[in-house]
């Protein structure tokens, strides 16, 4: 870059030119990364699409891949109203238990 460039425009002009050598001189590879000195923001990831955990949806959806007759409505619904629950509230009574357990051996 000439002196009398950056004298010529002003400080934006500089700054551009600037940014345009740096994107050119990363394009040809003749431009090196280094951590301490430049600070680039990272790539935002796409949304990732959060699942429906409302009851409703969820349950007709497993009842329409159940099948016809009360046997498999009464099945899908005892799973999920008594069987799940009954599941997760062992699993959470579990871990609490063991993590209080912990804590107190530990002090």
């Amino acid at each position: 870059m000439s002196q009398e460039h950056w004298h010529a425009g002003s400080r934006s002009n500089y700054i551009t030119a600037l940014a345009l050598a740096r994107s050119h001189a990363e394009s040809q590879g003749r431009f090196h990364f280094h951590p301490k000195h430049d600070v680039r923001t990272p790539k935002r990831l796409p949304p990732s699409a959060i699942p429906d955990l409302r009851f409703e949806p969820t349950y007709l959806a497993k009842l329409a891949a159940a099948g016809p007759g009360w046997q498999s409505v009464f099945f899908v619904t005892v799973l999920d109203q008594v069987i799940s629950p009954l599941i997760q509230g062992a699993l959470w009574y579990v871990a609490r238990f063991a993590w209080r357990r912990a804590t107190v051996a530990a002090a």
